[in-house]
């Protein structure tokens, strides 16, 4: 899904050099959180906008959430089995929407009429309601 619609934001490598350990609990309760946080851009709009179009919605929805996210590798122990469940529903709606809507989505209101969108907002919903029963997860 990883499709920027306007901009790529390039990450620099020298940035993620750490000087320290990393506690991989700290980091996945802090992605979480930011998931969290999309969840709520996405059940907000279009009644509320968060002052960005559906593009960098779903360019902030990629950098919180991706394909590798459901590898087996990666630690999914701060989820629960219902929000995690929910969260691949979610990834899988905001797919199927980008695959309807062109790369640069001009009109907003054509693209909010589609039923892909309908579906997402449900799915976003029931995802954010999930989340919503632990709240946000300690990141200190």
């Amino acid at each position: 899904m990883k499709r920027y619609r306007l901009w790529p934001i390039p990450i620099n490598p020298v940035d993620m050099t750490y000087t320290q350990a990393v506690d991989h609990d700290l980091i996945a309760a802090r992605v979480r959180n930011r998931q969290l946080e999309c969840l709520e851009l996405w059940c907000c709009y279009p009644n509320s906008p968060p002052g960005f179009d559906i593009n960098c919605l779903i360019n902030i929805w990629g950098d919180w959430v991706d394909e590798t996210l459901w590898q087996d590798a990666v630690d999914i122990s701060c989820y629960t089995p219902e929000e995690w469940a929910l969260l691949q529903q979610t990834h899988r709606a905001i797919e199927d929407f980008c695959k309807v809507t062109p790369r640069n989505i001009i009109d907003q209101q054509a693209a909010i009429a589609l039923p892909e969108w309908a579906r997402l907002i449900t799915c976003a919903q029931a995802a954010l309601q999930a989340f919503q029963q632990r709240g946000r997860l300690a990141e200190d």
